[in-house]
């Protein structure tokens, strides 16, 4: 850009469409800007925080769903659970041990969030519907077909989109086992890149009109809080009072970012990780015949290896000590059989 006498354009400035109609081709991609990330700090009370902890394992996650995921992409974060106390605020955190004593330390780790392409995901989330025709049977072509046109119409998609849509499951939802109501799984597809528009002059370029999957999924959710708000009573043209079509989806919930798998690599446990992982978890989770559980020293590769090292140590010696004892045996044998044969 420096080179051309131009720069990246600033997060305010891209959100404010400046690059629009440039000649780009790159409606609803992803481009950069220059911003860099900055620093935030989350505490519990922040409801995009999930942490849970499983005996030794401890599940650290950001819901998608309330934050602006672009944002995050690529990010290094520091985690801290514990006692944390700031200026004139003490902590009512804690963690503790399984005998409920408050550990010294706090548990504090580094996390990377993975730096996928977002144009290659897809997202999986969960939604509810309401007045269905054709869901009597909740397997029918007719009723995921019905489904997909309802999400098709809050999203405003083109019939080329249409296909991005997944039906995953159905499950009757009604209270009277009529269909009425079901609750789906939906997966929404990376846009095809492959599609390609002629231009004046004969040159061909790929472009997208659509958005990534996960931006997908935020306009679905605002397109049914949307509708969800128009919901209720209105005045018809003679003043009497009319009710409003209620909304065709009542809930959206359950979000997942789905990489692609060029980029599962960048979220999968290291190997080597995952088997120390189900090893600490294999000592930690360890009980007595009493169904007490067992306090069991946990090692790292390091003192795994010099006790291996030390009882190999300990096998050669007392090998040996017999082989010397064995000598010692025999050659008194052989003494005593000498002076036997004088």
């Amino acid at each position: 850009c420096e080179m051309n006498g131009a720069r990246l354009c600033t997060r305010d400035e891209l959100e404010a469409d400046c690059t629009i109609g440039t000649g780009c081709y790159k409606t609803d991609q992803l481009v950069w800007s220059s911003n860099m990330f900055q620093d935030v700090e989350l505490d519990r009370n922040d409801p995009p925080i999930q942490i849970s902890c499983d005996g030794r394992k401890v599940g650290f996650q950001i819901d998608p769903t309330q934050i602006n995921v672009e944002d995050w992409i690529g990010a290094k974060l520091t985690v801290e659970m514990g006692k944390i106390n700031t200026a004139g605020i003490e902590s009512p955190s804690n963690v503790f041990d399984m005998n409920g004593n408050p550990i010294a330390r706090n548990v504090k780790f580094e996390k990377t969030v993975g730096n996928i392409d977002l144009d290659q995901a897809s997202t999986s989330f969960t939604v509810t519907l309401k007045q269905m025709s054709n869901c009597a049977d909740v397997s029918s072509e007719v009723c995921l077909g019905e489904i997909k046109d309802k999400i098709q119409s809050l999203l405003k998609l083109s019939n080329n989109d249409y296909n991005r849509i997944e039906v995953e499951t159905v499950s009757d939802a009604s209270t009277n086992g009529s269909g009425e109501s079901v609750s789906a799984r939906i997966r929404i597809l990376p846009a095809d890149t492959t599609r390609r528009l002629r231009h004046q002059g004969g040159i061909s370029a790929t472009v997208s009109n659509t958005k990534h999957s996960v931006g997908l999924f935020r306009a679905l959710k605002s397109a049914v809080e949307a509708e969800q708000g128009n919901t209720g009573r209105m005045l018809d043209a003679t003043g009497a009072e009319s009710s409003k079509m209620d909304a065709m989806i009542v809930n959206i919930k359950d979000m997942k970012i789905l990489p692609s798998d060029s980029d599962m690599k960048l979220v999968t446990t290291d190997p080597e990780l995952k088997e120390e992982e189900e090893e600490l978890y294999h000592y930690g989770s360890m009980k007595g015949d009493d169904d007490i559980r067992v306090s069991q020293p946990i090692l790292n590769k390091v003192e795994r290896q010099a006790m291996v090292d030390e009882i190999e140590k300990k096998e050669r010696s007392m090998v040996e000590e017999m082989k010397e004892e064995s000598k010692s045996r025999e050659e008194a044998m052989m003494n005593e059989m000498k002076e036997e044969s004088k």
